[in-house]
């Protein structure tokens, strides 16, 4: 019997088995290791409907009057606007916003008197397969994010539910900013939703920033990362419903 064993763990453990299976468990690791540390692959989306929207604007001082100059642009592909104004005495500034497939940024410096920008995207879309999909919403502006306001939603429009909806106005609200140490430099926060999808359904993603300048410099961007527009975004009918939040900073802005 001792012999059998004996004779079993010589065959078991001689030089070549033990080369195979040191190169076997060591493959094992390492893509073990680099699928876990790898990001996650877009889920690759069709672009049904898409309009995106920017709205500038600036009050400053020229020849004794507080003059306002504004415009606001309306396209069915991403579209930015700067605005830039040459103030005397000593005021004048610049307001830009920027709206893109995934992102919508705004920036105001005016200085001797205020500025607003603001932008919009709403995209409608579906996937091109089933998938449990983690995305990531990135949230950056100065330390006075407080003088912005922004939202992020996902609607799917099929079974008419609410996946996520994420924003803030001031101090309140669900993004969870994290202040800069010492009080300056860049603010910034990310929530990384896990959103089911159904190839049969589809989606509305509507994106909004807006800020507020006041004799300084502000700005707030949105990013959302995980998704993939495959082939290019085709031009379709134009949505409205993200108009609404334009609107409605664009009426806050005038009030104040």
């Amino acid at each position: 019997m001792e012999c059998r064993l004996w004779s079993f763990l010589a065959a078991l453990f001689n030089g070549r088995r033990i080369i195979s299976f040191f190169t076997w468990f060591c493959t094992v690791v390492v893509l073990t290791l680099g699928t876990s540390n790898a990001p996650a692959a877009p889920l690759s989306i069709e672009i049904l409907n898409a309009q995106y929207s920017t709205y500038v604007r600036t009050l400053c001082p020229s020849n004794g009057w507080l003059t306002p100059t504004f415009r606001t642009a309306i396209s069915p592909s991403p579209v930015s606007d700067d605005l830039v104004v040459t103030g005397t005495p000593g005021g004048g500034g610049e307001s830009r916003a920027s709206a893109g497939l995934f992102s919508v940024e705004s920036y105001s410096a005016v200085f001797n008197q205020s500025g607003t920008a603001a932008a919009t995207n709403q995209i409608a879309f579906s996937p091109l397969s089933d998938q449990t999909q983690t995305l990531s919403l990135l949230f950056s502006s100065d330390f006075r994010y407080y003088f912005g306001e922004g939202s992020v939603e996902l609607f799917d429009l099929t079974a008419n539910t609410e996946l996520w909806d994420y924003g803030w106005s001031g101090y309140s609200g669900t993004v969870p900013w994290t202040p800069p140490e010492g009080g300056y430099g860049p603010s910034s926060a990310e929530l990384d939703p896990v959103t089911p999808f159904l190839s049969s359904h589809t989606y509305l993603l509507t994106m909004i920033v807006g800020i507020n300048s006041a004799s300084d410099t502000d700005e707030a961007m949105i990013q959302l990362q995980g998704l993939e527009a495959v082939p290019e975004p085709r031009i379709g009918c134009l949505l409205v419903l993200g108009l609404g939040g334009l609107a409605a900073f664009r009426r806050k802005v005038f009030q104040t």
